[in-house]
Parts: C-alpha cells; sequence; structure tokens
C-alpha cells in the first residue's frame, strides 16, 4: 500500500541495555497508467500501419501481441517492445486485433485492443453496394 511507505527502523531492549537497528527505506512501485490507447488503423494493403500507446509509470516494459500472439521485432514489424508498434507493407494476414502489455515492478495493465483492417489501395475501406434493377 502506498500509504505504508517510509523509514523504518527497530528498537531493541532488555534487560542488558538497548540498540536501534540501522534505518531501511520501504518504496511502495505502482503499476503502469494508460493514458493514450491504441487507435483503430485502415489503411491500404502494402503502405505502413503504426499504434501508439502512452502509459505512465517508472520502467516500463512494453509487448506488443496481434491477438493472443505475442510480437517480435523484425521482418516488417518494429516497436515490438517499445510504445509504437510499427508494421511496414501491410499484407492481409497483418488485419486483426492488437494490444500492449504493459509492466514494470508495481504491476502490469493491458492496453484497449485496436483493431488493423487494410483498405483497397484507392482508400475506399468498405466496398460500394452495386444498385440493382438498373438498365
Amino acid at each position: 500500500m502506498a500509504g505504508d511507505a517510509g523509514s523504518y527502523s527497530c528498537h531493541l531492549s532488555n534487560a542488558d541495555g538497548a540498540t536501534d537497528s540501522a534505518a531501511i527505506t520501504l518504496s511502495i512501485a505502482s503499476g503502469p497508467t494508460i493514458t493514450l490507447q491504441p487507435t483503430n488503423q485502415f489503411v491500404p494493403l502494402g503502405s505502413n500501419a503504426s499504434f501508439t500507446v502512452v502509459a505512465a509509470g517508472s520502467s516500463l516494459v512494453y509487448r506488443w501481441s496481434q491477438g493472443a500472439t505475442p510480437l517480435s521485432n523484425g521482418g516488417r514489424i518494429s516497436g515490438a517492445t517499445s510504445n509504437v508498434l510499427s508494421i511496414s507493407s501491410v499484407v492481409d494476414a497483418d488485419a486483426g486485433s492488437y494490444s500492449c502489455l504493459i509492466t514494470n515492478t508495481g504491476g502490469s495493465t493491458n492496453s484497449a485492443s485496436a483493431t488493423f483492417d487494410r483498405c483497397s489501395p484507392a482508400g475506399n475501406h468498405h466496398p460500394t453496394r452495386q444498385p440493382t434493377g438498373l438498365k
């Protein structure tokens, strides 16, 4: 508990006398707090996509996942262990849900999931419906 942080020592006494231990300091680490969640991304195939999460706390460690699969840096993926995940030259297989686990000595928290979806090269995310019954 944060209220327990402080300096502590021990006073010992008996019939032969008394002594005090050296003081120790107890610090309570608090877990990360997300201040900006990642947002959904819609980009054309072959373009680049990125997700950003911002968190408060000390000594933060980031770990991005696509669905339940942790990501690793390499190939088209960079930033898998930072607050900004980048995917270059997106392909169909990149579509899905992305989230970030943020940890430190005080605990951990998961970001909200953000969806990546690709759109056609023209930038249309949703295909237009062709009218019926026209001659």
